[in-house]
């Protein structure tokens, strides 16, 4: 029997505690000007687009719907660098399209939970209550797009505590039979 570790778990928690700190930045400051949120907001569509660009490698063989994760990491990469790049024209409809994307995130994020119910792997309850709550706060950018900050810093802090705890599962180890 072979002792292995998962290399990718720091990612997960690195990527995780930058979620976290974005989204407690947006609720305790909510009034900054939307061009720092702009660039707060690209930072973190960055991050979790990396974070589920490197869910992808790890999980490409396993699940069918990685490819769609691969596909939107790079959306969010794209979303991110343009709303790093181009702050002040993005933050005209920045709640919009942070909107759309937090409610693909959030059905992303419903959908990994119930492949997860079905395949009998623990963890699957907070990815399910998660993605419908992301989908609500999705919703919720575009009916009040004048609490923006208080939104995003919610959906940020709920993506960040699910990266922290699944990079905590994935570092610990795993035995691996030796064949």
């Amino acid at each position: 029997m072979v002792r292995t570790r998962w290399n990718h778990d720091w990612e997960l928690i690195v990527g995780g505690v930058a979620l976290l700190a974005i989204g407690l930045i947006c609720l305790f400051f909510p009034n900054p000007t939307l061009v720092v949120l702009a660039i707060l907001c690209g930072a973190g569509f960055l991050v979790s687009g990396i974070g589920n660009i490197g869910m992808w490698m790890r999980t490409r063989t396993f699940f069918s719907m990685s490819t769609w994760s691969l596909l939107f990491g790079i959306l969010q990469v794209i979303v991110g660098l343009i709303f790093v790049l181009h702050p002040a024209i993005t933050s005209v409809v920045l709640p919009w399209v942070a909107g759309t994307l937090v409610i693909v995130l959030g059905a992303f994020e419903l959908a990994a939970g119930v492949r997860l119910h079905a395949t009998g792997l623990g963890l699957s309850a907070w990815p399910i209550v998660g993605g419908v709550l992301t989908v609500v706060i999705g919703l919720l950018l575009f009916a009040f797009p004048d609490i923006f900050a208080v939104l995003l810093g919610l959906t940020a802090v709920m993506q960040g505590i699910t990266l922290i705890v699944l990079g905590t599962v994935s570092s610990r180890e795993t035995d691996v039979i030796d064949l």
